[in-house]
Parts: C-alpha cells; sequence; structure tokens
C-alpha cells in the first residue's frame, strides 16, 4: 500500500494530461447541469395538464358531460400558449374539444388512445402536422372515454435553447481558463 501512495506521489503527468483530465471532469460536471436543468423544464410543462386530465376524468366518472369539461373559447393550437382539454370516446371520436388546428380538432396517434385504455395515463410529447410541439397527458375515464389535456411546448423549448448556448459558453469558458492555469501552473 505505501509502495502505491509513494508512486502516485511521485508520478508527473504531462500538463495536456493534466487539461484534458480537468476538461474531462468539467464535461461531464456540465452535461450533468445541463441534462438535469432540461428534464425538469420538460417535466415542469406537464404540471397544469396533469391536474387537467386528472379532474376531467374524476369529473367525467362522477357523470359529467364532455361539453362541461372544455373552454367555451377554442385555443388556436397554431399560436396559443394556453393549455386546452379534448374529450374522445373509446374509438376516438371527438365528443368535445377546447382547441382547434387549421379548423380541425386534431387529435394524437390512434395507438395513444389503445396505450392510455390500458395504462391508464400517458405523459408524452405530441407533435402535430405543421410542427406544433406540445405536452401532452392522455388520462382513461372508466366509462372508456379518454380526456387529452396539452399545451405548447414553444416557450420550454426557447428555454433548452438558452440552455443549450449556456453550457456551450460555460464549456468554452472552462476550455480556455483550465488551459490557463495548466500553462501557467506548469
Amino acid at each position: 500500500m505505501n509502495k502505491i501512495v509513494y508512486t502516485l506521489k511521485n508520478m508527473k503527468s504531462s500538463p495536456l494530461a493534466n487539461w484534458l483530465g480537468l476538461m474531462i471532469v468539467a464535461i461531464g460536471l456540465v452535461s450533468f447541469a445541463y441534462i438535469a436543468v432540461q428534464q425538469q423544464y420538460r417535466a415542469d410543462a406537464n404540471d397544469p395538464q396533469i391536474q387537467m386530465a386528472e379532474d376531467a376524468v374524476a369529473q367525467l366518472d362522477r357523470g359529467a358531460s364532455p361539453s362541461s369539461l372544455v373552454q367555451t373559447t377554442k385555443v388556436d393550437m397554431s399560436t396559443s400558449l394556453a393549455p386546452f382539454t379534448i374529450v374522445v370516446d373509446k374509438n376516438a371520436a371527438v365528443l368535445a374539444s377546447g382547441a382547434i388546428l387549421n379548423g380541425q380538432t386534431p387529435l394524437p396517434p390512434k395507438g395513444t388512445f389503445a396505450d392510455a385504455l390500458t395504462q391508464g395515463e400517458l405523459r408524452f410529447t405530441w407533435e402535430t402536422e405543421g410542427g406544433y410541439r406540445f405536452a401532452t397527458i392522455v388520462a382513461t375515464a372508466s366509462n372508456g372515454d379518454v380526456v387529452i389535456s396539452a399545451r405548447s411546448l414553444k416557450e420550454v423549448e426557447k428555454r433548452e435553447d438558452r440552455l443549450t448556448y449556456m453550457a456551450a459558453a460555460t464549456l468554452v469558458g472552462l476550455f480556455v481558463v483550465t488551459l490557463l492555469i495548466t500553462i501557467i501552473v506548469r
């Protein structure tokens, strides 16, 4: 054991090896921070829809009509950031909708309804024609009706873009600082 400690204390490494070691640690730390923050941004995007979907399912289970669960003014999915709700039956026929896109009520892929019927609730990113992306919750009522609650990811994705730039700038800064420290300490 003493021989190993003595060898490690007296081992000399090149400045390049020291710098590479620092950069590997820096890249790991920045990557971890980036992933943690990005995942939190995306998870937070689901918050209002989780409540909306679960409340709508509970109301359907108590006998509420689907039309009483959606907004009276339809959300234009191409421009609005507002959350919305759509209720469909087990065959994916629209029963009530608080959203519109290009004059119609769009629906997530049909497979999501089958999955929601077996799993009870799904959380996913829904991309419509035109490239509009939505944080979406699909939940199933006891009678088989399916509630879709969603909202635009436009602002979340802007935050993610800013986070990417900040992470890249941090890595460039760490690259320069660690290189300078390595040169000065040498």
